[in-house]
């Protein structure tokens, strides 16, 4: 990973993201003035019967930074914290753990701005990620044994989105799909998407995308705008960008 941060550092993008943070920080800084930020704070933790595969829907935020990880800690489900611009309340975390509904899931939404929201994933569950929104600094992290298999990334909205994946995540028979953008409205799709991927052994890669800049591609396969390893038969990485101005990739095997 550390070529990537280094790639990132020797490119226009620091300015960029130090620009969004800048103008970010403003207006907190006005805020501040009127109201001190607040941080609201949710744990909830899996129920000991029924399913083990949970559904995490973040909708309707605008120019907020987006963190989401995982832990390894037996039995937990997720922590969110979600820190305001003031002191306003106008969010819901809203879970449903009745066995009837598959899989468990949390719906996040806000009617006013969120300064960030923070979301650390248990490994005892496979979660599936639904984020969207406007203006979205996100960065999905991968690691400490997360489970993927029959799992889906979903990002539809604008700004910049990051998904990291190290040898570290566990599967079975089955893989994990990415998908980001949108095929039907360009406006709706982040203006940059930064990939870094380390596939464990074991696991194949797929990736198709209009445009990218590879800093570094272990994966063999090309043809037009789609690249892979050399078989599709043991359980898969499906990354699907259908638009983004630009695409960074640091792809490893």
């Amino acid at each position: 990973m550390t070529g990537l941060r280094k790639f990132v550092d020797e490119t226009k993008l620091s300015g960029f993201i130090v620009a969004v943070v800048i103008v970010v920080g403003f207006v907190s800084l006005v805020n501040i003035i009127n109201n001190t930020p607040t941080t609201y704070h949710y744990e909830e933790w899996l129920p000991e019967s029924g399913s083990k595969e949970s559904r995490i829907t973040i909708a309707g935020i605008e120019d907020a930074n987006i963190t989401v990880s995982y832990v390894d800690r037996p039995g937990f489900w997720y922590s969110i914290d979600m820190t305001h611009y003031t002191s306003e309340n106008k969010h819901s975390v809203d879970h449903i753990t009745n066995p009837l509904f598959l899989p468990l899931r949390v719906h996040v939404t806000s009617i006013i701005r969120v300064r960030s929201i923070n979301i650390v994933l248990g490994t005892d569950a496979t979660h599936s990620l639904y984020i969207s929104g406007v203006n979205l600094n996100t960065i999905v992290f991968l690691d400490n044994g997360a489970k993927i298999s029959r799992s889906t990334c979903r990002f539809h909205g604008t700004g910049i989105f990051q998904f990291w994946m190290t040898e570290n995540v566990n599967y079975t028979t089955e893989g994990m799909r990415v998908i980001i953008g949108d095929f039907y409205s360009n406006r709706e799709s982040p203006e940059l998407v930064v990939l870094d991927i380390d596939l464990p052994t074991g696991l194949n890669g797929h990736l198709s995308t209009p445009n990218a800049t590879f800093i570094n591609n272990d994966w063999p396969i090309n043809f037009d705008d789609e690249w892979g390893t050399k078989s599709i038969n043991e359980p898969l990485l499906n990354i699907k960008i259908f638009f983004s101005m630009r695409v960074w990739a640091n792809l490893q095997l």
